[in-house]
């Protein structure tokens, strides 16, 4: 099946694209996806990875939802569902 994957800000240029379409195994989850996604670019890991979990400045979405109010990393993913890793900055 395939997913979207969009990079908004820097982690467009930490992954080297704004967007690919990737092949997933059918029953994939999300954390399957990020460790496909991360084994292909160490600096978008980095950025994106605290141990096994999605730092807390990158906000994750499928198809618009957050991915804390899915099934977190256990998400299943469908065919054609859309990704998008959104850096968070916070100011003062």
């Amino acid at each position: 099946m395939r997913v979207k994957v969009r990079f908004l800000g820097f982690l467009a240029r930490l992954y080297g694209s704004e967007e690919v379409t990737l092949e997933v195994p059918e029953d994939s989850t999300f954390k399957d996806l990020l460790k496909s996604l991360v084994k292909r670019k160490s600096r978008f890991k980095n950025a994106v990875l605290n141990g096994g979990d999605v730092r807390e400045i990158v906000l994750t979405l499928i198809n618009q939802k957050d991915i804390g109010v899915l099934n977190g990393l256990n998400t299943k993913l469908k065919d054609g569902d859309e990704i998008v890793f959104v850096p968070i900055s916070h100011g003062g």
